[in-house]
């Protein structure tokens, strides 16, 4: 009993030094850290922005008002609409966060299903799925995501499911190379003497221990996610017009580059900011998780 106290004690001991130890490889990154502000500057803004800001901000017109500079009472200046363009930057984080996490949570969510299914199951559903994967694969992404997004139509609802259908086939290909590393390995094959199902030997012994890359993986395409909506919005692609979106805001500011350019920049400056953000916070993580990167 005695030694199997002290067995575990060590054990927790190692795990707290090696949580420890992450801790200092992510916040030992400058640059990681600047990251990691940045999301939880934007990720409080989309959570408070409303209670800052009125919500029905981009109905209240005023022409009175129109493309007028930045100042002391319109910090980033107002649109062609006369609407305070500070306001509609802080209503867009929590459209542009929602739609980001979600798409990527969902895609990755499909993409490990399959992928994992695929992998293990191997034979025609293998075959299938990845038949599937291929021809979604043969186009270009964006331009996927933007013939999806014609059809459909313009809506929030329509921008985040033509993300979905185009996003889910690099999860799926992942995780299924992953799945497959893991099948050939002895703790796979002593759950088959074992006599477990193949469907509890999948999702509770293999899923867990290819997980952890797809949590790279995921963290670092939400910037993807969140520059390619942004270049749907901007081409027409996106929710309404009226909508307080980051890139429906340099799509009404394009027209207007030499007049009023703060309608572009702003907006523009705010999606890479926060894309940068995310893409630094995954390279931190990135670091942490891999084991070649540890050492």
């Amino acid at each position: 009993m005695t030694s199997t106290n002290r067995n575990s004690s060590r054990t927790g001991s190692l795990k707290y030094k090696e949580f420890r130890y992450s801790l200092h490889l992510l916040f030992s990154n400058k640059l990681v850290v600047f990251g990691m502000c940045i999301v939880l500057f934007f990720s409080t803004l989309a959570i408070i922005g409303p209670l800052l800001v009125d919500p029905n901000e981009p109905m209240n017109v005023n022409f009175k008002n129109d493309l007028l500079p930045p100042s002391w009472e319109h910090p980033f200046g107002t649109d062609d609409l006369g609407r305070d363009v500070f306001k509609l930057v802080i209503l867009g984080a929590r459209y542009d966060l929602s739609i980001s996490l979600l798409v990527v949570a969902i895609a990755a969510i499909v993409g490990i299903f399959v992928g994992a299914v695929s992998g293990y199951v191997g034979g025609k559903v293998d075959e299938l799925f990845m038949r599937i994967v291929d021809i979604l694969f043969a186009f270009p992404g964006l331009i996927l995501a933007m013939a999806i997004s014609m059809v459909l139509g313009r809506s929030f609802l329509n921008l985040f499911l033509s993300l979905v259908l185009v996003w889910w086939t690099s999860y799926a290909r992942f995780m299924r190379g992953q799945v497959l590393a893991e099948r050939e390995k002895l703790y796979v094959k002593a759950s088959k003497s074992l006599g477990l199902s193949n469907f509890r030997t999948l999702f509770r012994h293999v899923l867990p221990n290819a997980v952890f890359p797809m949590i790279i993986l995921a963290t670092m395409d939400i910037g993807s996610v969140m520059l390619s909506a942004a270049g749907l919005s901007f081409i027409g692609l996106g929710p309404s017009p009226f909508e307080p979106e980051w890139g429906t805001l340099v799509n009404r500011g394009a027209p207007y580059l030499f007049m009023a350019p703060w309608l572009i920049s702003i907006p523009g400056v705010t999606i890479l900011l926060a894309s940068l953000g995310f893409n630094l916070m995954g390279d931190g993580i990135r670091d942490v998780l891999d084991p070649r990167l540890r050492r």
